[in-house]
């Protein structure tokens, strides 16, 4: 696998976060042991198990914002948001200020929480290797380790020394063993060491699964997914079919209806309304209307005819909820 040639040579750290012990940030609920047997007791339990952790990686907190392109591009000075709005302390490294010290609290505690998950699918595989069937047992394992690497790989890149200048200083905890305590804080060249072990470990179980598969007197149907594959990326639309252009637009204030209470200010995942007048909007909007849903006297609005087309349409045809779906 390329990434264990590049990971080699990662040296980029975003936050430097002084720690005694990771007992303190751990503190996890146990899973109740009744429903974890239910859980394994099938190959669908370990897949719907394996599943829920990607379904955690996906949100706000963690890769469907923070990791993405929120908390790590203001910190790499990606966006010019000044010093207005919710971010502002994270634009002036304010790691001291008390939201800012509980955003990195819970992203701390949600990573070792999905490594826990990802321990105890661990155990549980090698407990009870006979429910899988064909090759499942090498996918779900390999990838459950894969995962355990990559959640290190990203808590030693935020919360460690700068590789390069400093790899064997104090870094993190490298949890393989499923438990309600953090094991140890390592040096960080230990948990590159770690990150590399589970790595070659997952690639030498896909290499046993393409070596059976190359070997395959008969291949296997491709798995059927519903959707245009050859499809272009998605271009919004209004309710005319037509592409709507509104990239510029940006929600508005009633100053009859505002009382200057600030909501929008807060909710606001970009950090881009000027508390000092919340009618002004000098950062990026992201048209997510948290500003329109939290404001509580209703003074935010949208008004650009492009955008409005663009959710009516969506209201029109996709208001319907859609069950999950496992792909194998």
């Amino acid at each position: 696998m390329k990434v264990l040639k590049s990971i080699r040579t990662v040296c980029v750290a975003l936050l430097v976060v002084v720690m005694s012990s990771c007992d303190s940030w751990l503190d996890l609920k146990p899973i109740d042991k009744v429903l974890e047997d239910q859980l394994y007791e099938t190959e669908e339990g370990f897949k719907q198990a394996l599943t829920g952790v990607y379904v955690e990686l996906n949100q706000g907190t963690l890769y469907g914002g923070d990791l993405m392109f929120r908390m790590v591009e203001i910190l790499a000075q990606r966006y010019n948001l000044g010093s207005i709005g919710s971010y502002k302390e994270w634009v002036a490294y304010n790691y001291g200020d008390d939201d800012v010290k509980k955003s990195i609290d819970g992203l701390w505690q949600k990573m070792y929480s999905l490594i826990m998950n990802c321990n105890k699918l661990l155990e549980n595989a090698d407990l009870r290797k006979e429910v899988f069937t064909g090759d499942n047992y090498n996918i779900i394992y390999g990838e459950a380790l894969a995962l355990r690497a990559m959640l290190h790989f990203d808590l030693l890149r935020l919360f460690g020394p700068v590789y390069k200048t400093n790899p064997e200083g104090l870094s993190i905890c490298y949890n393989k063993k499923f438990a309600y305590q953090g094991s140890n804080i390592l040096p960080a060249s230990k948990v590159i060491d770690n990150v590399l072990e589970d790595l070659k470990q997952a690639e030498k179980l896909a290499e046993e699964t393409a070596e059976k598969l190359l070997g395959a007197k008969e291949i296997p149907a491709p798995v059927s997914v519903p959707g245009d594959a050859a499809a272009p990326y998605y271009v919004p639309k209004g309710t005319d079919g037509q592409p709507a252009k509104f990239l510029k637009a940006k929600s508005k204030v009633d100053p009859e209806k505002c009382t200057g209470c600030k909501t929008c200010v807060n909710v606001c995942p970009m950090g881009s309304i000027n508390p000092q007048d919340v009618s002004d909007v000098p950062g990026i909007c992201i048209k997510c209307q948290a500003c329109i849903r939290s404001c509580p006297d209703h003074a935010r609005y949208f008004d650009d005819p492009a955008f409005l087309s663009h959710v009516a349409m969506l209201e029109e045809n996709f208001t319907e909820p859609k069950e999950d779906q496992l792909f194998w």
